[in-house]
C-alpha cells in the first residue's frame, strides 16, 4: 500500500517529523508510529525522509491501520452494522513493550466520562513469573479489532494504577488510567485559556494547586467539560457545539437497555444570587482653617455712661504661634497669619480728663487680635462595596412552582499597608488639597481596580449561568449498542425509541468485551436537562452601577473653634476648660471679691473627623437578571 501526501492533507494526518542522534556505531533507534485513516480509493502515501549523517544502524518500525468505513457507519436504524464475521471481536492489549492480547482472560472494559479520568481494566495470565508491582506506572495501549486483527481501534492509552493476583488461578487484573490529571497538570494555562474561553479570577476561584486546578476553575463559566482522547489529548467538550451527530433508532439498541432518569428537584437550581465584596482604602485628606478675629475695643479702656471698663489683656504673637504649632493630628501648612491690633492712641472717655490709651507701633508688632492658618490631616477609610445579582431562570421556576435557590461569594480586597502614611507626607500616595474641603485617592492597583471587579463580577455570573445549566442537565438517558467505538465523548445524539424520544450529549462510554467469546457491547449515557427543546447563549451581563456614599460632612467639620472669654466681669461664668476653647482673658486691674478671672491663655480645638468619615463604609446595590438556559428534546409519550 502506498500512502499519498495529498491523501494524508485531505484525511488531516500530518507528516511526522523529528530528529535522532545516534552517539554511539551500532544504536538502534526505533521510532514508533500510528497512523489511522479510513478507507478510501485513492492511494494513500506517507512521506518520510531519514536523513544519515554516519553509516550507523537504523531500523524505522512503522504500523499503518486501515479501518473499514463500515466500522464507523451504522446507526440511524440500520438494525447493526457490520463487524467481522459473526459479530466477533478482538481485544488487543499492549502492556510497557509486550502485545500480552493472546493471554486475556475474561472481559476487558474501556470507560470514558467527561470531567473523569479513562480508566481500563483487563486480566491476563503472564507467561513467566513477574511480580506485580513492577507493572505498576506501566504503559497500557488497548484497541478493539474484527477478530483476526483487522480494523482495530485504539480506545484506551495510559498506564497500570493498580494491578491485583488472584492467587487461586495466577491471574492479574490490571486497573489503569490516562493519566489525566498528570497530564492537564503540565498542560500550559495559554492553552487552557484558548481551549476552554469562559473567564476565572482569583477572587472567585483562588489560587489554583496547579493547572489541573486552573483547567477546572476555569471551565466552570462556559458550558463545556473536559476530558482525554483515547490518545491522551486533552479535549474541551463544548455544550452548545456537539461534535458527531447521530440518531439511534429501535433496530439498533439492544432491546429493553433504554433507561431514563430526570433531574431531581434537590439538582436543580432555578435562582443564583452572587455578591461581590470589593473593598479598598479611600485615603483622605482635609483642609480647614484656624481663624479667629477680636474687636479691639474689648481690649482699650473706655469709660462711657456711667460705665468704666478698665479693658481687657491683649492676645500676644507669642501665644499664638505656640498655639498654632502645638495642634496635633492636623498638619500646617505654612507660616500662621497674624492681625496686629493698629498702633495709635484712643480717647478712654467723652472728655480728655478720662485719659487716653496708646499702643506703639513696637508694640503692636507683639500683640494680636485675630490670625488665620491653614491646616490638613489625612486618613485611610475602607470601603466595601457589595453588588449582588440575582441570576433568575423564570420559565423553570414557573415549571416548579417556585424557586430553588443557591448562594456564591467573592471577595476582592486591595489591602493598603505604606506605614506612616497620614503622618509621614513624603509617603506616597500623596492626596493633595487645595483649600478647605476633601480630597481623596482610592488605593485601586492594578489587579484590585474597578475593572477587575466587574470581571471578577462577570466570572461569577458566566458560572452561576453555566450551573443553572449543569444542574439542569443531570438527567441522564442510557442504552446499550453491539460495540460501536466511532462515538466519542461530546457527540450528539438523538434517541428515538418506541417510549421515549430524546437528545442529548454523550457524556459517559463503556466498551467491554467478552475475551471469550469476542461479544462486546458499548454502554452510552447522554446528559438531558429539562424538556423544552429550546436553544439559549450565556448573556452579556448588564452590572449593577456601583453604590455611592450620600454623605456630606457639615460645615463645622472644616473650622477650628477658636472663641474669646473675658473673666473679671460682673456676672461672668466660671472657667469651664472643656468649653471655653479660645482665647481666654481677664479685665486689667486688681481682682474683685466674686467674680470670675479666667487663665490667661490661647488654646484650639481641631474639627472633629465624623464616624461616617472614619469608620469603614459600607455601601449595597443589588439587581435581578432573568436568564434564557437551553433546554431538552425529551419526550415520554
Amino acid at each position: 500500500m502506498t500512502i499519498g501526501f495529498a491523501a494524508i492533507a485531505a484525511a488531516g494526518i500530518g507528516a511526522p517529523s523529528g530528529a535522532a542522534e545516534i552517539s554511539e556505531p551500532g544504536e538502534v533507534i526505533a521510532l514508533p508510529l500510528v497512523v489511522t485513516v479510513a478507507s478510501t480509493a485513492a492511494p494513500i502515501s506517507l512521506p518520510l525522509r531519514v536523513t544519515q549523517t554516519a553509516p550507523y544502524v537504523r531500523t524505522l518500525p512503522l504500523v499503518v491501520a486501515v479501518t473499514d468505513a463500515a466500522t464507523s457507519a451504522g446507526l440511524d436504524g440500520a438494525g447493526g452494522w457490520p463487524a467481522a464475521p459473526g459479530g466477533a471481536w478482538q481485544a488487543i492489549v499492549w502492556l510497557a513493550d509486550s502485545d500480552i492480547s493472546a493471554r486475556l482472560h475474561g472481559v476487558v472494559t474501556v470507560t470514558a466520562e467527561a470531567d473523569a479520568a479513562r480508566v481500563a481494566e483487563f486480566a491476563f495470565l503472564p507467561a513467566s513469573s513477574i511480580q506485580p508491582l513492577s507493572l505498576i506506572g506501566q504503559r497500557v495501549r488497548i484497541a478493539f479489532a474484527q477478530a483476526g486483527g483487522a480494523n482495530a481501534r485504539t480506545l484506551f492509552t495510559g498506564v497500570v494504577d493498580v494491578p491485583r493476583v488472584d492467587l487461586t488461578t495466577g491471574l492479574i487484573s490490571c486497573a489503569c488510567h490516562d493519566q489525566a490529571q498528570e497530564i492537564l497538570t503540565n498542560t500550559s494555562r495559554e492553552w487552557i485559556d484558548a481551549a476552554v474561553g469562559g473567564r476565572w479570577h482569583v477572587a472567585v476561584s483562588g489560587e489554583p494547586e496547579d493547572n489541573f486546578d486552573y483547567l477546572r476553575d476555569r471551565i466552570a463559566s462556559t458550558p463545556a467539560s473536559w476530558a482525554l482522547d483515547e490518545l491522551q489529548r486533552p479535549r474541551i467538550l463544548s455544550w452548545l457545539d456537539p461534535g458527531a451527530s447521530w440518531t439511534v433508532r429501535v433496530p439498533d439498541y439492544l432491546s429493553d437497555s433504554v433507561s431514563i432518569d430526570l433531574p431531581s428537584r434537590e439538582q436543580i437550581r432555578t435562582r443564583i444570587a452572587c455578591t461581590l465584596e470589593y473593598r479598598y482604602t479611600r485615603l483622605r485628606a482635609r483642609g480647614a482653617r484656624a481663624q479667629y478675629m477680636s474687636d479691639l475695643f474689648d481690649f482699650i479702656p473706655h469709660n462711657s455712661g456711667g460705665d468704666n471698663r478698665p479693658g481687657a489683656d491683649f492676645l500676644t504673637a507669642q501665644m499664638v504661634e505656640a498655639a498654632t504649632d502645638a495642634v496635633s493630628d492636623w498638619e500646617p501648612q505654612g507660616p500662621v497669619q497674624i492681625t496686629h491690633p493698629p498702633s495709635g492712641t484712643w480717647q478712654i472717655g467723652a472728655t480728655t480728663t478720662s485719659g487716653f490709651f496708646s499702643i506703639s507701633e513696637r508694640t503692636a508688632q507683639d500683640l494680636a487680635i485675630g490670625f488665620n492658618r491653614y491646616y490638613v490631616t489625612r486618613w485611610p477609610q475602607s470601603v466595601t462595596l457589595t453588588r449582588t445579582v440575582t441570576v433568575v431562570w423564570p420559565e423553570m421556576e414557573a415549571q416548579l412552582g417556585g424557586p430553588v435557590a443557591e448562594e456564591e461569594g467573592a471577595s476582592l480586597e486591595a489591602v493598603f499597608d505604606s506605614p506612616g502614611w497620614g503622618t509621614d507626607p513624603s509617603v506616597s500616595p500623596q492626596v493633595l488639597t487645595t483649600g478647605t474641603g476633601d480630597a481623596s485617592v482610592a488605593w485601586k492597583p492594578a489587579g484590585f481596580d474597578d475593572a477587575s471587579a466587574d470581571e471578577a463580577l462577570r466570572t461569577m455570573l458566566d458560572r452561576a449561568w453555566t450551573r443553572l445549566w449543569t444542574a439542569s442537565r443531570t438527567g441522564r438517558v442510557a442504552f446499550d449498542l453491539p460495540l460501536h467505538h466511532a462515538l466519542q465523548l461530546g457527540d450528539g445524539v438523538t434517541v428515538e425509541a418506541s417510549s421515549l424520544r430524546a437528545s442529548g450529549q454523550i457524556v459517559g462510554l463503556a466498551h467491554s468485551m467478552d475475551t471469550a467469546t469476542g461479544q462486546a457491547v458499548t454502554s452510552v449515557e447522554l446528559a438531558v436537562g429539562m424538556p423544552g427543546n429550546t436553544p439559549a447563549a450565556l448573556p452579556s451581563w448588564t452590572l449593577p452601577d456601583s453604590p455611592l456614599d450620600s454623605y456630606v460632612p457639615p460645615r463645622r467639620s472644616y473650622s477650628f473653634r477658636i472663641g474669646t472669654y473675658i473673666g473679671g466681669q460682673f456676672g461672668g461664668p466660671e472657667f469651664d476648660p472643656d468649653e471655653m476653647i479660645g482665647f481666654c482673658t481677664n479685665l486689667r486691674g486688681p481682682e474683685l471679691a466674686g467674680r470670675n478671672y479666667y487663665p490667661y491663655q490661647l488654646s484650639m480645638r481641631s474639627p472633629d473627623i465624623a464616624e461616617e468619615d472614619r469608620d469603614p463604609l459600607d455601601l449595597s446595590s443589588e439587581l435581578t437578571v432573568d436568564v434564557a438556559v437551553p433546554t431538552d428534546l425529551l419526550e415520554i409519550p
